[in-house]
């Protein structure tokens, strides 16, 4: 019988050798968590193997001796891993192999047998079956908590990511020619991006940026991924130009915004991060607080509707209201004359 199965892992053997360049196909595109994965249960696997070997060739022997010469191929299970000059998963592939080769002579020796037909006949008894029946329910309940805990982190982790991507700043100049102002005649800065992206260049990036954070099915597409304006600039601007944080406050300030607890359609979302701006929305739709659409420009990214508090912004979102018409800021082309101060004063700030 040992022959035979020498026999079967050598042409097992030999079959993975002729399949060696599929495998490194695939080894391309394994991401390194995967390929890690898959090193520790083969490791672990052939040991396992080597050991059915190692017993049916000891069978005459005692069970102590084969124990221990099984122990000695789980050992070696550690040699591949460590190939790869990682000893973590040399641990992996020897704690794997070693823990199956326990659970095997756990449940072949006497103990464990006399404690299992024990224990199988506790849990016939009503007392036994209610205590595995309330042991099960615990047991699900904290891994609900604990998994809910672990999908919650994960989220916050993606959107993390995802905030720092969309928000990533790009070079930015000041533009020459055009004025804007507050209602109260402060000077707001307006620019635009040095040198656009290609369209497609953005497409591609943001359409691998959202299908990689799962963020596809989320909202309804209202405009393209364009470097024209950010957020600030898509609502204040009409989409032409950039705006700083700090412009957005001055209009917050000077153009008559108010808070307000009951949105409506045209009312101004302003989300914040640790009491910092970071994004601007329009209120689209509101049925009620919890029920409010809202459409927005996300960075360099394109225009979407959604749910004002499904998106990478986080939850901190104030609305607010302003009696006037639109909410973008009066810009005006300047003349030559005015050119040449704007210019003069540009200079004077460097």
């Amino acid at each position: 019988m040992g022959l035979i199965l020498l026999s079967g892992i050598g042409f097992a053997l030999h079959w993975y050798g002729r399949q060696i360049d599929a495998f490194c196909n695939i080894l391309k595109h394994m991401n390194e968590q995967s390929f890690h994965a898959m090193i520790v249960l083969f490791s672990a696997g052939m040991a396992l193997l080597l050991a059915s070997v190692v017993d049916f060739l000891l069978a005459k022997r005692s069970r102590f001796t084969r124990f221990w010469a099984d122990g000695l191929c789980c050992l070696s299970s550690g040699a591949l891993p460590a190939a790869f000059a990682s000893p973590s998963l040399a641990l992996g592939s020897v704690g794997l192999s070693l823990g199956g080769l326990l659970v095997l002579f756990g449940i072949t020796s006497g103990a464990i047998s006399t404690t299992a037909a024990w224990a199988m006949k506790w849990v016939r008894r009503p007392v036994g079956q209610g205590s595995v029946l309330a042991t099960l329910g615990l047991g699900l309940m904290v891994v609900s908590l604990v998994a809910f805990s672990w999908e919650e982190e994960r989220t916050l982790d993606q959107d993390m990511l995802f905030l720092e991507e969309v928000t990533s700043t790009r070079p930015v100049h000041n533009v020459d020619g055009q004025e804007a102002t507050t209602d109260r005649g402060r000077p707001i800065a307006l620019a635009a991006v040095d040198g656009p992206r290609e369209k497609a260049v953005l497409v591609a990036r943001e359409r691998k940026l959202l299908e990689t954070l799962g963020y596809s099915e989320r909202f309804i597409r209202t405009g393209p991924a364009n470097d024209a304006c950010n957020c600030h600039g898509w609502v204040f601007t009409g989409g032409r130009y950039w705006l700083s944080r700090d412009d957005v406050s001055r209009i917050l300030e000077d153009n008559g915004y108010a808070e307000v607890s009951n949105p409506r359609v045209g009312d101004l979302v302003i989300y914040r991060k640790s009491g910092t701006i970071i994004h601007s929305a329009l209120v689209r739709a509101a049925e009620s607080n919890s029920d409010v659409l809202v459409e927005s420009k996300w960075g360099w990214m394109g225009c979407f509707l959604h749910r004002v508090s499904d998106t990478c912004y986080g939850q901190d979102f104030t609305f607010y209201r302003t009696s006037r018409p639109s909410p973008v800021v009066d810009i005006r082309p300047l003349d030559g004359k005015e050119k040449a101060v704007a210019a003069n004063s540009q200079k004077a700030n460097r």
